[in-house]
């Protein structure tokens, strides 16, 4: 019996696409589980400061507080960190994560970078509302009012 070199190619082809779609599947697969199981992670810790082992109050501070406590680790339900970034940030994935921290109503501009962090101004009806500084490299930042002075740290993922 002769052997067809067309039928052997085409074999040979239609094998090396599945071993392609098998690894492809199988790694993408365990890439999207890593990916999902760091989320539900962040998101069981989300409640927790990194400083110390008390739950964060979910409530915004009131002027009397503030007077007490200057920096507050607070963090809303609307504040809850995107966990679909990764670190180190770029200067417009954090305007993306700030734009979706305030909403609609709040403007977010990027100022400047000074000694590793970068600031960005928060306006709100025309008007600047808040500051915040941030590490791209760590994720963390510290917004001020602008008004109160209130200082709230916080993780951009």
């Amino acid at each position: 019996m002769k052997k067809n070199p067309k039928l052997t190619v085409i074999i040979i082809l239609v094998a090396a696409i599945a071993a392609a779609g098998a690894f492809a599947f199988f790694y993408l697969g365990r890439h999207s589980r890593e990916n999902e199981n760091k989320t539900q992670n962040n998101s069981q810790n989300a409640p927790y400061s990194q400083e110390s082992e008390e739950p964060q109050s979910s409530e915004v501070s009131s002027a009397a507080e503030t007077q007490s406590a200057p920096e507050s680790e607070a963090v809303s339900a609307e504040q809850e960190p995107d966990n679909s970034y990764m670190l180190p940030l770029s200067v417009n994935e954090v305007m993306n994560i700030l734009e979706a921290r305030y909403g609609g109503g709040y403007e977010v501009n990027s100022t400047v970078e000074e000694n590793g962090l970068n600031y960005f101004a928060v306006f709100r009806d025309g008007e600047r509302y808040a500051s915040v500084e941030a590490n791209l490299v760590t994720g963390r930042a510290v917004e001020t009012i602008t008004e109160t002075g209130e200082r709230t740290s916080f993780s951009l993922i």
